[in-house]
């Protein structure tokens, strides 16, 4: 007799839940991993944004230590944290003694090879350069607003109104030298003398292969011509330039021009520059006579190199300090249409020497409502307006 057998129950809803809650289980796993870790990896950004900030503060705390250093007459150092002298002005652990905030190297060249000012428009700098062996001097400029682009001013020895300028136009270089001698050779009227030394140029922005211009400061020929007094020269600048003086550091710039022939008697120069027409950044270097061996430039410019640390986190910082008097003054005191009703007598006591100043009544007694000068009788070296013999408006 055949007996019918059950077969099993194959139902395995119940499986299926537990391999789905297994999988939500990883699931849920990984992310709260993944959250572990974004936390630990927002926590340790946050730390280090506050340990960099730590290490850039420290930098800026010890190139404000230089800049009193240098300022009380220290001298460069290529080691870390090694001045010869004065080395109370550093406090390298600011901190106290923890170390987890402290500049850790700092470094000054006082002889830089190079000068760098960035000017504004019509700003002015003035600086002393002393350097017996010195041939050349080089000025390298662009616009400081829009480095990359570049529209010449016009043809050189053009000056365009200034209603036509855009931020491309090549912003001129004026150039104003005045070599020092020693005890003013050659002439007993020293302000004759000086007249006679000093220099004023406008490096011009034509267009150009990017090779320097030239001038000669004796005005003979310098591969740009024969150009004087007040003259032009050709800046040749041109977009992405790669020219460099030999061996130079400083970095390449659109507008080049250099002054050749300054190897005189005179060792010291102050050089005036000045920005026209746009905003520029300006590279002064001084080169031997071929022009091919670049000379330090001392006591103008300090080249100040900062390594700043938060426990574990750096920061560096390379500045420039001013270490010589820049005689950044203003281009003009007082400038009116119209005469100013103010005269004073100097008197001579000896030849180069002045007596003490005293006010002229005979111009400051005649002034109207308006602050103009009256009319009054020509005497006492005044004309009929009341305005002393050879003044204008000023």
């Amino acid at each position: 007799m055949l007996r019918k057998t059950k077969k099993p129950k194959t139902d395995q809803s119940g499986l299926v839940s537990l391999i789905v809650v297994a999988i939500l289980a990883v699931v849920l796993g990984l992310v709260a991993v993944g959250f572990s870790k974004l936390m630990d990896r927002e926590l340790r950004q946050s730390l280090d944004r506050e340990l960099s900030a730590q290490a850039f503060y420290s930098a800026l705390a010890g190139l404000d230590d230089a800049r009193a250093y240098l300022g009380a007459g220290g001298t460069g150092f290529d080691k870390c944290n090694s001045p010869p002298s004065l080395g109370q002005y550093f406090t390298s652990d600011l901190s106290g003694s923890s170390g987890i905030a402290k500049y850790s190297c700092v470094t000054i060249d006082t002889q830089p090879d190079n000068l760098v000012y960035q000017l504004g428009k019509d700003q002015s700098v003035t600086f002393q350069i002393s350097k017996p062996n010195m041939g050349r001097m080089y000025f390298s400029w662009q616009n400081d607003q829009t480095p990359s682009s570049f529209t010449p001013l016009g043809s050189l020895g053009s000056l365009p109104q200034e209603s036509s300028i855009t931020s491309q136009t090549g912003g001129l270089l004026e150039v104003n030298l005045y070599p020092i001698p020693n005890g003013f050779p050659g002439s007993s009227d020293t302000n004759a003398t000086l007249s006679s030394l000093s220099r004023t140029y406008y490096m011009y922005p034509n267009g150009g292969s990017g090779t320097p211009g030239c001038v000669s400061y004796s005005g003979s020929n310098c591969g740009s011509g024969s150009i004087g007094k007040g003259g032009f020269v050709p800046g040749n600048c041109k977009i992405g330039n790669t020219f460099k003086v030999g061996g130079s550091s400083a970095n390449p710039q659109m507008c080049n021009s250099f002054i050749s022939g300054i190897n005189l008697s005179p060792t010291n120069f102050y050089v005036r520059i000045t920005a026209r027409y746009n905003p520029i950044d300006v590279t002064v270097q001084a080169a031997t006579n071929g022009g091919q061996s670049l000379t330090q430039i001392p006591n103008a410019q300090a080249i100040v190199d900062v390594t700043g640390q938060g426990t574990d986190v750096l920061q560096r910082i390379r500045a420039r300090i001013d270490i010589g008097n820049n005689f950044q003054t203003p281009l003009y005191g007082v400038q009116s249409m119209e005469s100013i009703c103010k005269g004073f007598d100097v008197s001579v006591t000896s030849p180069g020497t002045y007596g003490p100043s005293t006010s002229d009544s005979n111009i400051s007694a005649n002034i109207d409502q308006n602050g103009v000068c009256d009319s009054i009788p020509s005497t006492g070296g005044t004309t009929t307006t009341g305005i002393p013999s050879g003044f204008g408006p000023h």
